[in-house]
């Protein structure tokens, strides 16, 4: 986890990026077409079934299989991307950027896939800078009201220092709408620490020119 951001920004980096269940339906649904009914545990999404169970055997037997999968078949970007969320839900960050970088045909079009991989490769690096915040931009082109990606812009924001950005990301997220209570509670959280914009103004004048 990245020392200098804030604990409660990971957090959110580990939570809010995560897979959507509209996506792990789809690929659910696409295996079941490809490989057959037989093959449903090993196509589902890993890190959703996860969440859904909390069965830690489940979850690495999950990923085994994936592995064998990839194994395999190299050019199964849909097994690459289901092992990339299998191995975030494990915590092995780096292994989940490989497996994101080969999922690629796949991701680079897709804004839920590109906000779980900037926040993903944000943790492993321990900050946004670069190409964490190429994802989220190039998430925010294909939906510019991607909340997942907006509430990273803003912890991006907020990592170096632009406390002014980030509030109007984090405001524009709560106009917007469609948010949970516990993503609610956390946007406001993170707006309430931010500095007060009038007492920064006023220092800032302040300091000798």
């Amino acid at each position: 986890m990245p020392e200098h951001l804030p604990l409660s920004l990971t957090r959110r980096m580990l939570r809010a990026a995560r897979p959507s269940r509209r996506v792990a339906i789809v690929l659910v649904a696409g295996a079941l077409t490809c490989y057959g009914a037989v093959q449903f545990w090993s196509s589902r999404d890993p890190a959703v079934a996860f969440r859904e169970s909390g069965d830690v055997a489940q979850l690495i037997a999950a990923v085994t299989r994936l592995e064998q999968r990839t194994a395999q078949a190299p050019q199964d970007y849909a097994a690459q991307r289901l092992l990339a969320h299998g191995y975030r839900a494990m915590g092995r960050h780096a292994d989940a950027v490989h497996a994101f970088g080969k999922a690629w045909p796949l991701v680079q079009d897709d804004p839920d896939e590109l906000a779980l991989f900037a926040a993903t490769l944000a943790i492993y690096r321990g900050g946004f800078s670069g190409k964490p915040d190429e994802l989220l931009q190039r998430a925010l082109a294909a939906d510019p009201s991607h909340a997942n990606a907006l509430m990273l812009k803003g912890a991006s924001a907020y990592e170096r220092g632009d406390f002014g950005l980030a509030r109007r990301t984090w405001e524009r997220v709560l106009t917007q709408g469609g948010l949970d209570d516990e993503d609610l509670e956390w946007v406001r959280a993170q707006i309430a620490r931010l500095p007060d914009p009038m007492v920064t103004t006023a220092q800032a004048k302040t300091i000798p020119k």
